[in-house]
């Protein structure tokens, strides 16, 4: 996804020897109306990700307050992803930014710079229609960016991008279930990514911390066992993700 003057999306095919070859010559368009690079955080593209099913392809757009953000829905048939994106719009989801399906193609938990983050129904294709069924907003946030969710411990979790504490909803209702206090050196919770009984999260400084959830479905709060120092291979600055994949 481009985010800058020319905004939209591209599809590729991926092959370990050939590297990405673009599929088609099409980019899907995204009406942001920006510079390159883009000047924000307002106003600019968010996040992309299929559904469970890879039946849709989704993407958040931040609004420009007090006006809401936008989500793209381009729908995926026989393999091919729609040149024609569904846009739907939630009034009071003004900065969408990270998501997470729940487990199913219905369930998606949306995280809100401008207040904390929502969990959305998503309705069965053609439409894939939109509906916002909790609205859960964090005292003091400043700006909650990232979200993530575990089936093993039927959590939601959101991250502060100016805040080293992660928030645990339940991803049903929304209600904060705990908080999770990470080494404040960090300087914020950014991407993350959750493997067997383990939370990574890229830190606001350069560094992973690593959370231990186990026992968490037992009321256990839990808690950073490790802080790993990525100084040595370079400066913060730039770095925006990463994924947890199997080893050979």
């Amino acid at each position: 996804m481009n985010g800058g003057a020319i905004a939209g999306v591209t599809c590729f095919a991926t092959d370990h020897a050939k590297g990405l070859t673009v599929l088609d010559k099409t980019t899907r368009p995204i009406a942001l109306g920006q510079t390159t690079p883009p000047f924000g955080p307002t106003g600019t593209a968010s996040d992309l990700f299929f559904n469970p099913s890879c039946t849709a392809l989704f993407a958040t757009i931040k609004g420009n307050p007090p006006g809401p953000g936008t989500y793209y829905i381009w729908p995926v048939d026989g393999g091919k992803v729609s040149e024609t994106a569904i846009t739907q719009q939630i009034g009071d989801m003004l900065v969408i930014f990270g998501s997470a399906f729940e487990g199913s193609d219905s369930e998606l938990l949306v995280t809100d710079a401008s207040y904390g983050a929502s969990i959305v129904h998503v309705g069965p294709p053609p439409s894939f229609e939109l509906t916002e069924t909790a609205h859960t907003i964090i005292p003091g946030q400043v700006a909650i960016c990232w979200g993530t969710y575990s089936s093993r411990f039927n959590s939601a979790y959101i991250f502060d991008a100016g805040s080293t504490n992660i928030t645990v909803l339940d991803p049903v209702t929304g209600a904060v279930k705990d908080k999770i206090i990470m080494d404040p050196t960090a300087k914020g919770a950014f991407d993350n990514a959750i493997d067997r009984t383990w939370l990574y999260v890229l830190g606001g400084d350069a560094s992973i911390e690593v959370i231990a959830l186990l026992g968490e479905n037992n009321g256990v709060t839990p808690t950073e066992v490790q802080k790993f120092d990525l100084s040595y291979i370079g400066s913060r600055k730039g770095w925006q993700g990463f994924a947890i994949y199997p080893s050979s």
